[in-house]
Formats: structure tokens, C-alpha cells, sequence
């Protein structure tokens, strides 16, 4: 198979999702591994992806921020598109819950500053992440938190936007999305909130993963109190995730 694109060399797989495929990659260049993302192949010949693909590395430059994963350049060989970015060497946040459960309270709260600033570098820069859960929370080996995947950002320029598709995580997609209303900086705290709701009680705020609209839309309202899952935790905490 090939191993080259453009100036990196593929080294192994890293993940992959419903549009593209990341791997580690060399860069003999600057003589440094990168994490590329490479689009897939039945999204390759399709002009909207490609150009939702060129958006989202378009939108991460915009972002300079060290919670922010960095994007490096963009470009294409054998006719797929790929993104060249950071190469975060440690874990997801969704990693360390399948492999601990439940996190202590402090790790999360420290996790949670470091997303909440790259959230708030992101807003700045007009950006709606839109897809904020643990998956997409890096952890580098030094403990520090990095938002990576802007692949469903809108611009908002401060202010709300309407999308007119709804790819979102079950877990963790606030409300708003659900019933395709506006959505500004607050879906993302919702989702965050969410997200830290899973790392502390070791179980996400919803069992279900049934894409129906009423049936997450009821499931969301009937969210078990965190405190009852993880009563070791302090009311402080407890409180500013249920809000």
C-alpha cells in the first residue's frame, strides 16, 4: 500500500471516524512525527466533503492556543485530502475512562480549566466546536489538555447559528441541537458539562444510544443526579456540572 503523502511517510494508524482516517506520520522535513488526518476514500470525489474537510483545518488555524491542537498544513496525494496537525503523544480522555472508569475529582477539575480556555480561544475566534466530548479531549504526557477535531465547527462571530445537519454524539449533544434551534457558546459548555458528568461518575449522563429525537430529548431531562452516582464528590462540583 502506500506510505507516502506528500512529504510524510505513514507510519502506523491512529483512529479513525465517520469521514477520515488519522495516522502517525513522518515529516522528513522538519524531522518530526505529526498526526494526519487523511479523508476517506468515498468522501474523496464528493465536492461538499472535500470542502467541509478544507474548512475544518481552516477553522483550527484560526485557533492558536495551547489547549487547542495546532494545525500545520493541508494538501492532497493519490487524490485524498489530508490535514497534517500536532501529534499529541499520550491519550484521549475517552481512553483513560475505558481504562480507569471513574477519574479523581481533581484530575477532571484541572482537565476541565485547560478545555474550558481552549473553548474560550475558540469562541474568540468565532468558532463553535460542536462536537465536544472525552474523544475529542487530548491529554499529553505532561497532563495537558488539548481540544482537537473541529470537523462539525460553525463560524458564529460571537453570536448563533443555525446548522442544517445534526451529527452529534448521543451522550453528549445539548438540547438545542437536537430540535435544530440556534446554537452558541452555551452547547459546548453543555456538552463539556456532560463530558466531566461521564469522567466523574465513570458512566455518561444517558444510557441510551438511540438517535430518535424525542427519545434523547426525554432521556436528557430525566438525567440521574450526579451526586447520587459519586457521592465523594464536593458540592461545588457537583453543582457546577448540573449547571
Amino acid at each position: 500500500m502506500k506510505t507516502e503523502m506528500g512529504p510524510y511517510v505513514l507510519r502506523r494508524r491512529l483512529g479513525f471516524g465517520g469521514m477520515s482516517l488519522v495516522f502517525v506520520a513522518y515529516d522528513g522535513t522538519l524531522e518530526r512525527e505529526v498526526a494526519l488526518k487523511v479523508l476517506n476514500e468515498d468522501y474523496s470525489g464528493d465536492r461538499e466533503r472535500v470542502e467541509q474537510f478544507e474548512r475544518e483545518a481552516k477553522l483550527m488555524a484560526a485557533v492558536s492556543h495551547p489547549n487547542v491542537v495546532q494545525v500545520y498544513t493541508v494538501g492532497q496525494a493519490f487524490g485524498r485530502y489530508y490535514i497534517a496537525m500536532e501529534l499529541v503523544s499520550g491519550s484521549s480522555l475517552d481512553a483513560l475512562l475505558e481504562e480507569k472508569g471513574a477519574l479523581p475529582e481533581d484530575e477532571v477539575i484541572a482537565i476541565a480549566l485547560q478545555t474550558v480556555d481552549g473553548l474560550q480561544a475558540a469562541a474568540s475566534a468565532g468558532l463553535l466546536h460542536r462536537d465536544v466530548k472525552p474523544g475529542n479531549i487530548l491529554i499529553d504526557e505532561d497532563g495537558i489538555a488539548k481540544i482537537s477535531d473541529f470537523g462539525l465547527s460553525l463560524l458564529t462571530d460571537g453570536g448563533s447559528v443555525r446548522s442544517s445537519e445534526i451529527w452529534a454524539t448521543p451522550y453528549y449533544v445539548p438540547p438545542e441541537t437536537l430540535l435544530s434551534e440556534e446554537e452558541d457558546h452555551r452547547s459546548d459548555i453543555y456538552a463539556l458539562g456532560a463530558s466531566l458528568y461521564h469522567a466523574l461518575a465513570g458512566k455518561p449522563p444517558i444510557r441510551t444510544k438511540e438517535l430518535k429525537t424525542d427519545i434523547l430529548r426525554e432521556e436528557k431531562r430525566r438525567v440521574t443526579p450526579l451526586n447520587k452516582l459519586a457521592p465523594w464528590l464536593c458540592e461545588e462540583t457537583v453543582e457546577v456540572v448540573r449547571r
